[in-house]
């Protein structure tokens, strides 16, 4: 495009430029910033959320959870020639991306990326993403699959490269071209259907080594007319799109001295429109011969724009989308465009004729628009490096939680019940919670206020303050318009108590995280065969589950208050066993606790004394000659002599 990657025009000029009506309520904050020459964005459809950003140099870069990564996605610059016009200009990834890891781009490209080819030709070609690494792309796995020579008569321009990527709801890649440069189309290639510069372009690029001519385009079989053409008559289309929901096509194009254009094709179209240049520019005569086909009889096949607008307003238009997605109600169903040079962004309805409202507030350099997976919509500004996105005060989108596990903490101390990363906002949305505090930053303050929260912002959940204790509730956290319930039961602790009627071992504690690990391990300091043991949760038990213990014994689970008691019979003296319960309160909550029970008797306190130690060596004729001390065990499955000699190495003593 003209003025696209070039000089911005002068202060002075803006001055000329006529205001609109009305401004929508329209909001944009930034996404990411860091870019170097920002001219493309584009998401891989593939349910992963990121956003790819193609920077003229010759870099693709990745925005996942509202970061740029570090690593570049693909870096071709070796390949890229590069500067004012020329570079890396589209990005456009297969619509089965997520199973065959495929995408495009378009550039302008150096002899070394190809036999026969010449500076500043227009390559497109297809990569492979890594076949280990879903954020790096491969390479070496380059294929140039369609060469578009960018002179004509041994003369070569380095503008109106074109630069525009899409695939189609047809599933066919859309390409559009510029018409070879200079000004005024001195090769004559709007017209001239003999080449492809100044063209629209559709291939088949699936399942195929390079690309085929789809069956249904327009000019297959003319003679000394390209095959690939699907419309003619462009002069430098800077961004093309398909409306997500009708299909319908826009296409952008950059005008000469007068006008700029965008075009539209409804999705029931065949095919074959004439644009009209160099015959039109916009809605006006440029180059009208003496002849028809002229401005007075034009060709049969031309196709006027939908609108235009003079260079008092702009001078190099961007094309954008029809907007579909929920964060910008204002919006919804407008066709959305800016112009680089004149940093200005408007919306249209996108019909025959319609008048057009500019954002007078959102003044962006902007070199390009994307969407989100979701429809949400992007722009880069081209000087800044910012990526930002679309939003406003009417914002009630759903907004999407992504859940991650915390580590529990020490039973009886307040419940954390869950992280929660927010993902997929453009702009801040709302918080709030009912029955419960949340903090943003797990190491915040806990509030129960109506807040607000940026993208991949941290959310910690509790249902109680910390001076009422943890009773059962559900919370329910609200961001945006999405809501998430967390429920006290379901997300609790766990502790193990064994208990006999003739006293306690006392609690153990331990940590647990929301998800129950599979194995937790605890030594029993009680001795003797008959045994409860006790899970104990941070909510009420409505139903036990079922119990088994292994590899010796019988088990049977009872719901008790809080608790879920564990009766074992059969398990002999000396044996370690694991006790196992499922299915508690009806779902799918499962823990396990390996416990030892060792010959004698101990009393109802925590730590092993002198009673204690008596009844042990009482088994083997010993006597105990000192008190208070710790009971340590080996990890085997019996009670043995090094456990033994652990106790008495307590008292000095020796074991015989």
């Amino acid at each position: 495009m003209r003025h696209l990657l070039s000089t911005i025009l002068p202060w002075s000029l803006l001055l000329f430029g006529v205001a609109t009506s009305a401004t929508a309520d329209v909001t944009l904050l930034p996404l990411a910033s860091g870019f170097s020459s920002p001219v493309d964005i584009a998401n891989a459809g593939d349910n992963s959320g990121r956003l790819f950003i193609a920077e003229q140099p010759g870099n693709i870069r990745i925005i996942q959870n509202g970061t740029l990564l570090a690593t570049p996605f693909l870096n071709i610059q070796p390949v890229v020639e590069s500067g004012v016009e020329r570079g890396l200009l589209g990005l456009a990834f297969h619509p089965q991306y997520a199973s065959n890891g495929q995408f495009f781009v378009y550039f302008t490209a150096k002899p070394a990326a190809g036999t026969g080819i010449q500076t500043g030709d227009i390559v497109i070609a297809r990569f492979q993403r890594s076949a280990t690494d879903a954020n790096v792309a491969d390479p070496a796995s380059r294929v140039n699959i369609l060469t578009i020579p960018h002179s004509k008569g041994g003369q070569s321009f380095s503008n109106h490269n074109g630069g525009s990527l899409r695939f189609g709801p047809d599933g066919f890649l859309y390409a559009g071209v510029g018409d070879g440069g200079s000004g005024g189309d001195p090769f004559g290639s709007g017209q001239d259907r003999s080449v492809l510069l100044g063209k629209i372009v559709r291939i088949n690029v699936t399942n195929v080594p390079t690309y085929t001519i789809p069956a249904s385009n327009p000019f297959i079989g003319i003679v000394n007319v390209r095959p690939e053409i699907w419309a003619y008559g462009v002069r430098n289309p800077w961004r093309i799109s398909f409306d997500r929901q009708t299909g319908d096509f826009y296409v952008a194009d950059v005008g000469q001295d007068q006008h700029e254009e965008v075009n539209k094709q409804l999705a029931s179209f065949g095919g074959g429109a004439n644009y009209g240049w160099r015959i039109f520019e916009g809605l006006s005569c440029y180059n009208s011969p003496a002849s028809p086909p002229n401005c007075t009889t034009p060709p049969n096949d031309y196709v006027p724009p939908i609108f235009d607008y003079p260079h008092s307003l702009g001078v190099s238009i961007t094309g954008g989308y029809v907007y579909r997605g929920s964060s910008t109600p204002d919006l919804a169903g407008k066709y959305i465009f800016g112009d680089f040079s004149f940093s200005k962004l408007w919306f249209s309805p996108g019909d025959l004729g319609a008048s057009f409202t500019q954002l007078s507030s959102l003044s962006q350099q902007v070199s390009t628009f994307g969407e989100g997976e979701n429809g949400e919509l992007y722009l880069a500004n081209y000087s800044t490096g910012a990526i930002l996105g679309f939003s406003s005060s009417t914002d009630i989108t759903p907004d999407a939680f992504a859940f991650l596990l915390v580590p529990g903490v020490e039973r009886s101390t307040m419940i954390v019940s869950n992280t929660v990363r927010v993902t997929g906002l453009a702009l801040n949305a709302p918080i709030s919670i009912s029955n419960g505090e949340y903090s943003i930053g797990c190491n915040a303050t806990f509030t129960t206020a109506i807040g607000t929260i940026a993208n991949n912002a941290t959310v910690c959940v509790r249902h109680t303050s910390s001076s009422s204790g943890n009773a059962t509730v559900t919370s329910t956290l609200t961001i945006g318009g999405v809501a998430a319930n967390f429920t006290s039961i379901t997300l609790a602790q766990i502790g193990v108590q064994s208990r006999k009627t003739h006293g306690s071992a006392g609690t153990f504690d331990l940590p647990i995280n929301v998800m129950f690990p599979p194995n937790v391990t605890v030594e029993s300091r009680v001795i003797g065969s008959g045994h409860a043991i006790v899970f104990q949760f941070n909510g009420p038990i409505t139903a036990p589950g079922s119990a088994t213990v292994a590899p010796v014994g019988s088990a049977s689970a009872a719901a008790s208050g809080n608790d879920v008691i564990v009766t074992l019979t059969g398990v002999p003296d000396n044996q370690r066993v694991t006790v196992s319960i499922t299915g508690i309160n009806g779902g799918t909550t499962s823990a396990q606790a390996a416990v030892g029970f060792a010959i004698g008797d101990v009393n109802n306190t925590q730590s092993v004394n002198s009673s204690d130690i008596s009844s042990v060596k009482a088994r083997s004729g010993q006597t105990t000659t000192a008190a208070n001390f710790k009971f340590d065990v080996n990890i085997s499955g019996a009670i043995n002599s090094s456990d033994i000699s652990a106790v008495k190495a307590r008292s000095g003593l020796t074991l015989p």
